[in-house]
């Protein structure tokens, strides 16, 4: 296994389908990228299953959460305002048909939404990226992918909805003003 710039890769030959047109024979397993034979990619020859996948990954969540700690509730403002700037970049490079406009906002809404835990998001950004560098790399028009670019204002929103409420301090908070805290045993101060 060849290492470079410290990180280490291994190349693997075999057949794997791609975009149309891929001639490439190699899979950088250390980058997560796999390129594939001279198979020829065929629009509908693969599952593009994005409501197979949850809204939101509850344990990839829980991580970052826990991973942020103090920080988690401002960094999730971040992602709502960096989502919002991407999903109208996306929007407005699909208005103007600009295919290589598409790649840098879906691939930075791609990678926020995972690190949430946005999974259906998260892949659909991935899907319009990937067609998208398609897109440019045969100076196509991205049409098709106006109705996973349509949607993807609404699946953000219902993504960071559901994201914001778990994160809200107050949901941890069962009951109410001078309710007993359920699950807590009574004990009367001073006596064991």
């Amino acid at each position: 296994m060849p290492a470079r710039a410290g990180l280490n890769f291994r190349v693997q030959t075999g057949p794997t389908r791609c975009w149309p047109g891929a001639r490439v024979n190699i899979l950088f397993t250390g980058f997560g990228l796999s390129f594939a034979s001279g198979e020829n990619w065929v629009a509908g020859d693969t599952d593009v299953a994005f409501e197979n996948s949850p809204l939101v990954n509850w344990s990839a969540f829980g991580d970052a959460r826990s991973m942020l700690g103090a920080d988690f509730v401002r960094i999730l403002g971040y992602f709502r305002e960096d989502g919002e700037k991407s999903v109208l970049a996306i929007e407005d490079a699909q208005r103007h048909g600009k295919s290589a406009q598409l790649v840098i906002p879906a691939h930075t809404l791609k990678g926020e939404s995972y690190q949430f835990g946005a999974e259906r998001l998260a892949a659909v950004a991935e899907h319009i990226e990937m067609t998208a560098r398609r897109c440019v790399e045969q100076h196509q028009s991205p049409e098709e992918l106006l109705e996973h670019v349509v949607g993807l204002r609404e699946l953000f929103l219902e993504s960071i909805k559901l994201l914001e409420k778990e994160a809200n301090p107050l949901v941890e908070r069962r009951g109410g003003f001078g309710r007993k805290p359920v699950g807590h045993a009574m004990t009367s101060f001073g006596r064991a």
